[in-house]
């Protein structure tokens, strides 16, 4: 979620929670497969990942403390990360391996973009690419976004805008001590 963000929307969706709580579990099943492929090659379930969009891609693993390969892999030279080495048949085999689990599940929400692109001003044609955080609570799911998101890419069947100073009363209200606790 952002911390200050320029538009938030909401939805209680039962369809909605289920489709995130889907790609939750999906998401824990996935980066489980890739630590125990981790732990299999490496001493560690730590790995490197790459993030874009609301993809998760698997990298290369964290080299062995004691800096032992075995067969089929390298020390990628640019990161220090281990990656399969691709010119052995070893390596090959590592490759289409870590292939089969390079991809982790897309979280897909029905009525929100995916993206939102922001060009620059200053005429260069360059921009930025923004997506959305996403919280969900008890009853409902939450997206944020740095930027404001065009309002025909909403689908506003599924999805409600929620004004920032609702937003910011809610997080605020959160924040404070329970009266009725007492002191502690």
């Amino acid at each position: 979620m952002t911390d200050n963000p320029a538009e938030v929307y909401r939805t209680r969706l039962p369809e909605a929670l289920e489709t995130f709580d889907r790609y939750r579990e999906a998401h824990r099943e996935w980066r489980e497969k890739v630590a125990a492929f981790c732990e299999k090659h490496s001493d560690t379930p730590k790995f490197w990942h790459n993030s874009f969009l609301h993809h998760e891609y698997f990298i290369g693993l964290v080299a062995p403390k004691d800096g032992k390969l075995a067969p089929g892999w390298r020390i990628e030279r640019k990161n220090g990360m281990m990656v399969p080495a691709k010119r052995t048949p070893e390596g090959k085999a590592l490759a289409a391996e870590m292939r089969k689990i390079d991809t982790g599940p897309v979280l897909t929400l029905g009525g929100m973009p995916q993206e939102s692109s922001v060009e620059y001003s200053d005429g260069s044609g360059r921009g930025r690419i923004y997506t959305f955080g996403v919280k969900r609570g008890d009853d409902y799911l939450e997206v944020s976004w740095a930027v404001p998101v065009p309002q025909d890419k909403i689908d506003f069947e599924i999805w409600e805008k929620v004004p920032l100073s609702q937003w910011h009363a809610e997080r605020e209200a959160l924040a404070l001590p329970d009266p009725e606790a007492g002191e502690s």
